[in-house]
């Protein structure tokens, strides 16, 4: 649950870079997230929703674009996709990879609204993009980030009972996974 936490950084961004080029409105942040950093697009959509009221953001929208996990073997040299878990190469089956792709987390633009000082009606024009940072940092409302940590802890909660440890490849060898697979499934 480090969402709020991301969301909060990112709000600090944008803070910085609406007033170090003098944008009256934002809207839109586009981010880029690797599936690595085990970030759930939900609980940013969440935070970012639980955070932006009353702050230059509000009424903004986030765009989130998760990256796959890429990889490359130092074997045979082969990059490759993969999911979180199965990261050895598919060509020569070795498990000396390095990820390449899927731990990121950047700010890829902000679209704001920066005001033309010579005439007030072409404030109304299209967005512009923008990703310098240098302003005051964005205090967030500490009852909503309370809120957003109790619905979350809730949510934690529920998956929990959804799903199970995987087996350790001991418990796999001695069939004893299985066992405990019955005994939850009886409960």
């Amino acid at each position: 649950m480090h969402e709020v936490g991301i969301i909060s950084g990112v709000l600090d961004a944008v803070d910085k870079s609406v007033a170090a080029n003098h944008a009256d409105k934002v809207y839109a942040v586009n981010l880029s997230v690797g599936e690595e950093t085990e970030v759930i697009k939900d609980c940013m959509d969440f935070a970012w929703e639980a955070l932006t009221p009353g702050t230059v953001c509000e009424g903004a929208e986030l765009h989130v674009n998760m990256i796959k996990p890429k990889s490359v073997c130092l074997a045979c040299g082969n990059e490759f996709e993969h999911d979180r878990f199965h990261n050895d190469c598919p060509k020569c089956g070795s498990y000396e990879t390095q990820l390449i792709a899927g731990h990121e987390l950047t700010i890829d633009s902000i679209d704001v609204d920066i005001p033309d000082d010579e005439s007030a009606e072409d404030s109304a024009e299209e967005p512009q993009e923008n990703s310098d940072a240098n302003a005051a940092p964005h205090t967030p409302d500490a009852s909503a980030a309370e809120a957003y940590t109790d619905a979350m802890n809730s949510y934690a909660d529920s998956l929990k009972s959804e799903y199970r440890q995987a087996p350790t490849e001991e418990e796999k060898r001695s069939g004893d996974h299985e066992m405990q697979n019955e005994k939850e499934s009886q409960k």
